[in-house]
């Protein structure tokens, strides 16, 4: 009876795999081994980017901050089916930052060998000072993944990442559309002027209405930085300000860093103010953000706002070896009212919406809200997360 028992579980979890895949948008999470990540309502990154890369028939285009597998890991499944993916007659298109590939150039130049894949560098630091931040890809013109995943084996097994899934074929054209500019821009090495203009665009004011999870769900994408994407396409920091200051009851953010370097204090001052009309605000961020004391000491001030609540994300190490640049929240998303979802690949730091090429998939509908807050939950109660520690307001000593 228990061996039945285990074999009907296992199949109704794989039944249930292949029908959460089988809708429009499927939230997708990376759970770091060893913590209590992960939402119930949430599919598991590896598997989708595996059975998303498996299904393509002609086209496959990648466009990523960097690549890094290793012998083992999940990345190195996702790198062998994109070998796969070459051998049988798919057409490989691979962008990435130059910053890092010159840094760990192994796994690219080992896919760059692959007859069939042709990989290209874009220097976006020459462009705008910035990086190529954006983390996505796509299947056959149509199906898309975008979340703030690295290609990175870490990003599916040591750090808690949220992309999103979405089988939605305008919007995928999109993507096409910034990923054809940014692959001509990383041959001649200028923006071109003027600047191309998406086919087809998809904005908040045709968004795209599907089901999902019960609930009807409009989407659509936005993008950074405005100087270089392709027009008709809306802006990544004009949609997220906009939302949030419209919030009318609740805004939950989750996100690695959020700095106002440079003196850059938009979203700092945003979140103050609708605070101050009695919006609740919750923020969740890395302690990596804690490490720069400017931000620590921003951070720290941001949590005295009344109806502001501030946790710090600390991951503890894995048990079985020390990894670099691992064990930390990587997420960077947000809901407003219950209403709204925002995934984003952007840290919130200036640089990231006007210098760095970076995109966001906005859902509007409570359904989908319910599911990114239902990550946001499984987050804020985890034994990793801990409210920010703000010291004692300093009492003036009385006048003599």
């Amino acid at each position: 009876m228990k061996k039945l028992t285990l074999a009907l579980l296992l199949v109704l979890t794989m039944c249930q795999a292949r029908f959460a895949e089988a809708s429009p948008v499927v939230f997708a999470e990376s759970i770091p081994l060893e913590t209590d990540y992960g939402s119930s309502l949430t599919a598991r990154a590896p598997q989708v980017w595996v059975n998303m890369i498996n299904s393509a028939s002609k086209t496959l285009d990648i466009g990523e901050f960097y690549i890094v597998s290793r012998p083992g890991s999940a990345m190195a499944n996702v790198v062998d089916a994109i070998k796969a993916a070459a051998a049988r007659g798919v057409r490989v298109r691979i962008l990435i930052d130059s910053v890092f590939y010159y840094k760990m150039p192994e796994t690219p130049n080992e896919l760059k060998k692959v007859p069939g894949v042709e990989l290209r560098i874009i220097n976006i630091s020459k462009l705008s000072g910035g990086v190529m931040h954006a983390k996505y890809f796509i299947v056959d013109g149509k199906d898309l993944y975008v979340g703030s995943q690295n290609f990175d084996w870490r990003s599916l097994e040591q750090i808690h990442e949220l992309g999103v899934r979405l089988s939605i074929p305008e919007i995928a054209a999109n993507f096409t559309d910034v990923f054809n500019s940014d692959w001509a821009i990383s041959q001649t090495g200028a923006i071109p002027a003027p600047l191309p203009v998406a086919k087809h665009p998809i904005t908040s004011a045709n968004a795209v209405t599907v089901s999902y999870n019960g609930g009807s769900v409009a989407v659509y994408p936005a993008f950074s930085p405005a100087s270089f994407t392709p027009g008709g396409l809306d802006s990544e920091i004009a949609e997220l300000t906009s939302y949030i200051e419209n919030a009318r009851k609740s805004v939950k953010i989750q996100v690695m860093q959020f700095k106002a370097k440079g003196g850059w204090r938009v979203l700092f001052d945003l979140l103050t103010r609708v605070a101050g009309r009695g919006v609740k605000v919750q923020l969740i961020v890395a302690d990596w953000t804690m490490r720069d004391s400017t931000a620590a000491r921003d951070i720290k001030e941001l949590a005295k706002v009344p109806n502001i609540s501030i946790k710090v994300s600390s991951i503890a190490p894995y048990s079985q070896e020390q990894i670099e640049f691992a064990r930390v929240e990587h997420c960077k998303y947000f809901t407003v009212d219950g209403e709204m979802a925002f995934v984003s690949t952007s840290n919130w730091e200036r640089a990231y919406f006007y210098q760095s090429r970076n995109a966001a998939i906005i859902l509007k509908g409570a359904a989908a809200a319910a599911t990114a807050e239902d990550i946001f939950r499984v987050s804020w109660n985890s034994r990793f997360a801990k409210p920010v520690v703000t010291e004692a307001p300093v009492v003036p000593s009385a006048v003599k």
